[in-house]
């Protein structure tokens, strides 16, 4: 163990803090609401306290190397991989820390005071409060990066950032391959010393995103095969291919790993009066567990798709008796809204004439010189704010073939 100064362990205290609230909140009984409020008041109190004598004691006007307050442990000594580094739990005061510090106690006393009458399940709440306020000191006390990103993740509700990115769905698939080309680069850097340019195409990424072959590779070593219209299992999966509704076909992918799985498509059978038998054994407990992982189980282990296979082909019945009582726009509208994957299948007539297409703009008009009209052509998959896609028309047979044989020398 080193430090710099006696002040690092105030550092740590006021990490340590909240983590000691919420396992101090989790040996109360949850009908002692009270308790638990005085419990987390205490230590708001104390973890404001603490803020402002990091905010007070840092000494901004310092010329020194700005990083004060230090407790450095090392937790995992230097590896061949982790090279000069290793992983340690280095804790830390610059100067936008002790500002956010100085906030953050704020923030917790004021959420405690404004939490006070909460009366549904208070300590579930604060438990789960302060483990997040604790993934927030974290956050901006440490300087080693694995804990920066552990305590990252505690301070991230699931559906919000860090976890989840706001904004253009582009962002998601563009930020982690920026982040796994950025890392790359890190490792490449310290084991040569060269940098590296990380370039990323938010166009490519959302298409390498709609492509699953090589996470196919990846997770089960098999390249894939055309296998038909069932797949690897000799039976059509509950909630996933094609489906004949009253006045035309919808396309379902309930168990794909995106959107709502099938208990949700259940609950809609269920309130239509058309879930049958599903409620009761062995269906029921096949049903709550079936999830693109449960059915990649079955794939690799013949004995457990033998089992299940008579399950899932009267499963999938109830579904289609179901899909057959709706239209397929209200399935499709309906489906969306419960976010089950759901899509109708359409003939080129329905897209031309579908009326969310057009209020998209998504069909775009291209100028044929040559026949002195413009025809209109579908757009891309996806629309991009900041880079949006060009489309063009097809080119003439022999258009460019001048200019790709001066390319190659060949002219």
């Amino acid at each position: 163990m080193t430090f710099d100064e006696a002040q690092g362990y105030v550092v740590l205290a006021t990490l340590a803090a909240p983590l000691l609230a919420a396992l101090i909140i989790l040996f109360i009984p949850g009908s002692q609401k009270m308790a638990v409020r005085w419990v987390s008041l205490i230590f708001a109190t104390i973890m404001l306290g603490l803020s402002m004598y990091i905010f007070v004691a840092y000494q901004f006007g310092s010329s020194d190397e700005q990083i004060q307050m230090r407790l450095h442990w090392v937790w995992i000594e230097n590896t061949a991989f982790l090279q000069k580094d290793g992983v340690s739990l280095f804790l830390g005061i610059d100067g936008i820390s002790a500002l956010m510090a100085l906030l953050t106690g704020v923030v917790a006393f004021a959420g405690t005071l404004a939490s006070w009458k909460l009366d549904f399940r208070p300590k579930d709440f604060f438990i789960l409060f302060w483990v997040l306020v604790a993934g927030v000191y974290g956050t901006f006390f440490s300087f080693d990066l694995f804990f920066f990103f552990f305590f990252y993740e505690l301070a991230g509700e699931p559906d919000d950032p860090p976890n989840r990115i706001y904004g253009n769905q582009s962002d998601i698939s563009a930020s982690l391959h920026a982040a796994q080309g950025t890392l790359i680069a890190v490792l490449h850097a310290d084991a040569t010393g060269q940098g590296q340019l990380v370039d990323v195409s938010a166009q490519e990424s959302l298409s390498m995103s709609q492509e699953t072959a090589m996470q196919n590779w990846d997770l089960q070593k098999r390249n894939r095969k055309r296998s038909g219209a069932l797949g690897s299992l000799p039976v059509q999966l509950p909630g996933a291919g094609i489906y004949k509704a009253k006045d035309g076909y919808v396309s379902l992918f309930v168990i794909a790993p995106g959107g709502e799985d099938i208990p949700v498509l259940i609950d809609w059978m269920r309130e239509g009066g058309m879930a049958g038998d599903l409620d009761e054994e062995p269906y029921a407990s096949l049903l709550a567990t079936f999830t693109m992982g449960t059915v990649t189980q079955y794939m690799m282990d013949i004995t457990k798709a033998t089992e299940v296979i008579p399950l899932l082909s009267h499963i999938n019945a109830r579904v289609i008796d179901f899909i057959a009582t709706l239209n397929a726009n209200d399935a499709y509208e309906e489906g969306q809204r419960r976010r089950l994957l759901v899509g109708i299948v359409s003939t080129p007539k329905n897209l031309a004439e579908n009326t969310q297409l057009r209020a998209r703009g998504w069909f775009r008009e291209l100028e044929f010189e040559f026949l002195k009209a413009a025809i209109e052509f579908p757009g891309p998959p996806y629309n991009l704010s900041e880079t949006p896609a060009v489309i063009s028309r097809p080119p003439r047979l022999g258009e460019h073939t001048d200019e790709v044989l001066a390319a190659l020398g060949r002219a």
